[in-house]
């Protein structure tokens, strides 16, 4: 029995054809008559980026004529559904489509493009994670944009990259937050920040070894002006002790998660709170000079 549901395809590209170990690559949608695809842009993780652009315009010109060749027999009508299983015989190597099923609600026609980016965004987007090159520097923006909404950034005192020597367990160190507050007065900070990778053990023992040293050790900040800042978001999809590293700092520092941008902002409003500096008359009076 031929049905007439929304029917679609995912391409995928298989690296190594004997592990089978697919990445969704694109979606092929037929509705009623009409298809639309949508593909990744060229994804960082394939290995021949010219042979997935051949194929990605073989699909798209496969699916926009009155009918579909398949590998062997009488070309298959666009109309038909089945002109999707002639467009499946014709692949080759690692580049592949895979029959995904029917869509059981109703799409229009004039709907398909919208429906064909909601399965693009549902399969095939949210499965590409990013580098972790590529999280450390969104990771450092998101940070950078917080010092300024929170108002930290606008203290005369205020330097990225701090500098620090002190003792860690007894051993003169050098040490370098991301973010500090400086009291020009006595050359000594006003307050500390530090980004935590909390799914990786190295940045949080990084982090963990500057803390004990600034608050614990030399006594610089209180514990409530010294800042880890995370992701929480890590904690859920980690595991790799995440949760574990969170606590670890919990114990050290005040712990401000930036994927809660309004709790952030408000925990670091008290911490400008406890510094007892006039945050408009430090500006007023930097302005006049």
């Amino acid at each position: 029995m031929i049905t007439h549901l929304p029917r679609f395809l995912l391409a995928k590209y298989i690296p190594d054809l004997s592990r089978m170990e697919p990445r969704n690559i694109g979606v092929i949608l037929w509705v009623r008559g009409k298809v639309a695809c949508r593909f990744l842009e060229t994804p960082g993780f394939l290995n021949e980026d010219s042979s997935y652009e051949r194929w990605c315009e073989f699909w798209k010109h496969e699916t926009s004529g009155s009918s579909i060749q398949p590998r062997r027999g009488t070309p298959i009508p666009i109309e038909d559904p089945r002109c999707l299983d002639a467009l499946m015989s014709t692949q080759d190597g690692n580049f592949q489509l895979f029959d995904s099923g029917e869509l059981i609600e109703t799409v229009r026609l004039r709907d398909i493009s919208r429906a064909v980016n909601s399965l693009f965004d549902e399969l095939v987007a949210v499965q590409q994670p990013r580098s972790k090159k590529e999280h450390a520097i969104t990771f450092a923006k998101e940070c950078d944009q917080l010092m300024t909404d929170s108002g930290l950034r606008s203290f005369q005192g205020f330097r990225a990259k701090y500098d620090l020597t002190g003792s860690v367990y007894g051993i003169t160190k050098h040490m370098q937050f991301h973010y500090g507050i400086d009291d020009s007065a006595v050359g000594s900070p006003l307050a500390l920040f530090q980004r935590v990778n909390i799914d990786h053990d190295s940045s949080v023992h990084d982090a963990a070894l500057k803390i004990h040293s600034a608050v614990s050790e030399e006594k610089r900040v209180p514990k409530n002006r010294c800042i880890a800042m995370i992701q929480s978001g890590q904690i859920a999809r980690s595991s790799n002790g995440a949760a574990d590293n969170n606590k670890l700092l919990q114990s050290l520092c005040l712990v401000v998660d930036i994927d809660d941008a309004v709790s952030a902002r408000q925990q670091l409003a008290e911490t400008i709170s406890s510094l007892g500096v006039n945050l408009e008359t430090e500006s007023e009076q930097d302005v006049d000079s």
